[in-house]
């Protein structure tokens, strides 16, 4: 787990991505590794400024529409 992630307080006791999220940035990445970091950072930013403990589909689906 990244030092970054355990600063934060995640201490890595349950997935910080649900399974739909990790689906819709699968498929919307194209596989390519700057795509999936771009869409990961954002969707964590999306969803500590709405304050939920994991990120769900809701957060990954608000960075694919911007």
């Amino acid at each position: 787990m990244s030092t970054g992630l355990k600063v934060a307080g995640y201490d890595g006791s349950k997935p910080l991505f649900t399974e739909e999220a990790v689906d819709l940035i699968a498929s919307h990445s194209g596989g390519i590794p700057r795509n999936i970091n771009n869409l990961c950072f954002n969707a964590l930013s999306v969803a500590r400024a709405l304050k939920k403990g994991e990120i769900g589909a809701d957060a990954v689906r608000e960075v694919i529409d911007d």
